[in-house]
């Protein structure tokens, strides 16, 4: 998400912008500044999603890095410390992890809704029937993720148990 898609996904809103705001010939789209504005909310939730991400692999520390870290920590004492680092490490990964799934979702949903607001003919008369297709498709692709939207935001992303370093 945050390595490829996002990235990816936030080039491809930005060109779409410029397309819509530059070269889209009047007359051939219903609303395209609503559909340059829903471009434009996707290439920035898409371009946060990448942020998120570089802020979330901050705090992602796995056992063996502690163990590298720290060589004293197959010591009792050194256990307990841990294993609180790696909840306290493992739950800022997660918080910014699911802020950058909520952008990433934002973003695909605004890019779906821009597509599909930029497919409406400007006027309801002699309009092919593949063009009412497009936008059928489109809108079914835009309600779609919208649920998926609602459904995954529902289930954050927990962090696992955190154990330390075992072996010796």
């Amino acid at each position: 998400m945050g390595n490829v898609a996002a990235p990816f996904l936030a080039g491809f809103s930005l060109t779409v912008s410029v397309i819509t705001l530059t070269s889209l010939a009047p007359g051939t789209a219903r609303w395209p500044d609503l559909a340059l504005l829903l471009f434009m909310l996707a290439a920035f939730q898409l371009i946060a999603t990448v942020q998120f991400m570089f802020l979330a692999r901050q705090y992602l520390a796995a056992p063996k890095d502690l163990a590298e870290w720290y060589p004293d920590w197959h010591q009792d004492y050194r256990q307990e410390q841990l294993a609180g680092i790696l909840r306290r490490e493992r739950g800022q990964f997660t918080s910014w992890a699911n802020v950058a799934r909520a952008a990433y979702s934002g973003g695909v949903l605004c890019l779906a809704a821009g597509l599909t607001v930029l497919a409406v003919p400007p006027d309801w008369e002699h309009v092919s029937v593949l063009r009412w297709a497009a936008v059928l498709v489109g809108g079914a692709a835009t309600l779609g993720e919208a649920a998926w939207v609602v459904l995954a935001l529902k289930r954050p992303i927990r962090p696992p148990r955190a154990t330390p370093p075992t072996g010796r």
